[in-house]
C-alpha cells in the first residue's frame, strides 16, 4: 500500500501523447509531468465527490514516511530471502539492505530529480 500511494501521489510520470511513425523512425510525444492523482483531480470523469476523498486522503500522507516505510519494508523482504536462500544473491542488494539508503535504481533520471530525500 504504501509503494502505490508514493506512486500515485508523489511521482510525476509521463503520458505518450502521440506516436508518430516516419519510415523507420518512430517519433513519440509526450504530455505534462503529472502525477496519476494530479491526473484524476484534473479529468472532469471523475465526480466532484470522489475528488475531494483523494484530496483528504492526499492531505494525511506523508511522501518521506512513505519512502522510510517502503525502505522498511525492502530490508524485511532481504531479510526474509537472506533466511531461505542464504548468500546466493547480489552483492548490491547486501549494501542496500546494510545501509541507510534509498535505492532509486529502477527510477528514470527524471524522476529521481523529484524524489524527496531527508
Amino acid at each position: 500500500m504504501a509503494l502505490m500511494d508514493f506512486r500515485n501521489f508523489f511521482l510525476p510520470t509521463f503520458k505518450l501523447t502521440s506516436k508518430i511513425r516516419d519510415g523507420a523512425k518512430i517519433h513519440k510525444q509526450y504530455g505534462d509531468i503529472r502525477t496519476p492523482f494530479h491526473r484524476l483531480i484534473a479529468s472532469l470523469d471523475v465526480s466532484e465527490g470522489i475528488k475531494k476523498n483523494l484530496i483528504r486522503y492526499r492531505k494525511g500522507l506523508h511522501p518521506v514516511e512513505l519512502s522510510r516505510r517502503i525502505t522498511t519494508l525492502q530490508r524485511k523482504l532481504y531479510k526474509v530471502h537472506l533466511a531461505k536462500y542464504g548468500k546466493n544473491i547480489d552483492k548490491t542488494a547486501e549494501i542496500y539492505a546494510d545501509q541507510n539508503i534509498i535505492s532509486h535504481r529502477f527510477l528514470t533520471p527524471r524522476q529521481r530529480s523529484f524524489c524527496l530525500e531527508d
